[in-house]
């Protein structure tokens, strides 16, 4: 038997609550790609050697921490 708290829960969900969780959800995922940005600059510059290693290298992080803040803006607005 269901818990009545659980199915109140599910019934209570709503198209706006659904389609606000999806884009957390994705911002989630746009984190994942920025970490594997970050991952695959770091070899790129192992393997390669040149002058723009190092803005390479910031470029990335730089990334990564916007796509972190546009992830916590996301859940303050949403």
């Amino acid at each position: 038997m269901m818990n009545p708290e659980v199915v109140r829960g599910l019934l209570d969900i709503t198209l706006e609550g659904l389609v606000k969780w999806m884009a957390v959800g994705a911002l989630v995922m746009y984190i994942v790609f920025a970490l594997v940005v970050v991952k695959q600059v770091g070899i790129m510059t192992e393997a390669i050697e040149s002058e723009l290693n190092t803005a390479m290298k910031w470029l990335s992080w730089a990334h990564l921490v916007g796509a972190a803040m546009l992830l916590l803006l996301g859940i303050y607005i949403l």
